[in-house]
């Protein structure tokens, strides 16, 4: 080792030491920090999208500003409809069964992907080839997901919306989605 092979003497092995306890006690820092960070942004997401729209709503208002205060700029918010829907990647497969369920079951299956994917043996494209026109009678063992672009289902989410379509709290939270009122500040 090369440790063994330099001689830092003791006042060297304590400087490493006390640098391995800073790096040790940064790792404890940044994970506080993306805590905290993680917490603003959930009360944030709170603000705009449940305290701000529950006050606008409750005194009649869709827009209010505040004036400049000191170094801080003038601001307006305004209240507008909020959709957004998401399957997200790091769901479980029963999960992600259920979402395309309901999309299927809403009309949906349209703006869904299918994805196919197949593993051959080095020089088979002949087989490669065969499989491409006709998967089902080549006996191949392949795998089936499905994913939709969360802009697509969001689009998708806010057409049965406005068609009336009525989504339930289960119907919205299988298939990740939202629907409400969002106040934006800029």
């Amino acid at each position: 080792m090369l440790a063994d092979a330099i001689d830092v003497g003791e006042d060297g092995k304590e400087r490493i030491k006390r640098i391995m306890r800073e790096r040790r006690d940064l790792d404890l820092e940044i994970a506080d920090l993306e805590d905290k960070i993680s917490a603003k942004r959930q009360r944030k997401n709170d603000i705009d999208y449940t305290i701000l729209p529950e006050l606008f709503a409750a005194e009649g208002i869709t827009k209010l500003g505040v004036p400049a205060e000191g170094n801080h700029p003038a601001m307006t918010a305004a209240i507008s409809d909020h959709c957004k829907a998401v399957i997200r990647a790091d769901w479980p497969d029963d999960r992600k069964r259920v979402a395309f369920d309901r999309l299927d079951a809403l009309g949906l299956s349209d703006i869904v992907k299918n994805v196919i994917s197949v593993t051959l043996n080095r020089g088979e494209d002949a087989e490669a080839r065969r499989i491409a026109r006709l998967l089902e009678e080549a006996n191949v063992v392949y795998q089936r997901s499905r994913d939709v672009h969360w802009g697509t289902l969001t689009a998708a989410v806010k057409d049965l919306r406005d068609r009336g379509t009525e989504l339930d709290g289960q119907a919205l939270d299988e298939i990740g989605a939202t629907i409400g009122k969002v106040v934006q500040i800029k």
